[in-house]
């Protein structure tokens, strides 16, 4: 699967994006969202995971973990998701590491109650038990990297045990508790890191032999090019870098 053929397939609508579409299209007249409103069942909703706020007992997860997700193989150390489209955005916490990409396009964030634009390139890290929410409301692209807690260190233990910028937010979030709620990543359009991005994803939907292994070797490297490259364009909320780029505030 080479990249044009990855992206063509993350650009293709997928069920849940076309009804959180319609969803959101049917939201901008009051008559028409109260009639399409009218025509959804809570427990039908619950079962395909389709998040509506306005109606009672749809699926409405505050903590996410992989039991929830259904990515309990304990194979994987990481997963990688295709962010849906128009899904309502809600506010809550998980049990992993969340790294957020956006692929193209931009997409709005909700952390801690500080709003922002993250754009094509950047990267925002998001540790365990962080209050956020996501939204994506146009045709952009954005991919979650999921990375269990329960394997972190041994996939980043000779990143861990050096000091540098990344390694010490892992640190603090692991054995002190007390850090900054999430990292941002500006990698200014790379074209390299894009194609790991789509490299990785393409992976997790064949599955072949060693996916998994070349994954996990695959983020390892792109944390590296990350650092070597781009340390002066990661930030933290009330702790800016000098030369780091300003991402977008709304």
């Amino acid at each position: 699967m080479n990249h044009k053929e990855v992206l063509d397939l993350l650009e293709r609508y997928e069920e849940h994006e076309l009804f959180y579409k319609n969803y959101y299209e049917k939201k901008k007249d009051p008559q028409q969202f109260n009639s399409f409103l009218k025509t959804l069942k809570a427990q039908e909703l619950y079962e395909k995971r389709l998040i509506v706020p306005e109606i009672i007992g749809s699926w409405m997860p505050c903590i996410l973990n992989e039991k929830i997700m259904n990515l309990e193989d304990t194979s994987k150390d990481i997963a990688i998701l295709k962010h849906f489209r128009y899904t309502p955005m809600f506010n809550h916490e998980h049990s992993f590491y969340e790294l957020i990409y956006c692929l193209s396009g931009k997409c709005e964030e909700e952390i801690d109650g500080y709003n922002f634009t993250l754009k094509e390139g950047q990267f925002c890290l998001i540790p365990p038990h962080t209050s956020h929410s996501i939204g994506v409301f146009d045709d952009s692209l954005v991919i979650n990297i999921i990375i269990w807690r329960r394997t972190f260190e041994d996939i980043f233990y000779n990143l861990l045990r050096n000091s540098n910028i990344i390694s010490d937010f892992f640190n603090e979030s692991l054995y002190i508790y007390e850090q900054n709620s999430y990292m941002l990543i500006d990698t200014l359009k790379d074209d390299n890191i894009k194609k790991l991005i789509l490299d990785m994803y393409a992976q997790s939907l064949q599955q072949k032999a060693f996916y998994n292994l070349v994954n996990t070797a695959q983020i390892i490297y792109m944390f590296s090019l990350i650092l070597q490259n781009y340390e002066q364009h990661i930030s933290f909320p009330y702790k800016p870098f000098d030369g780091y780029v300003q991402l977008s505030v709304s």
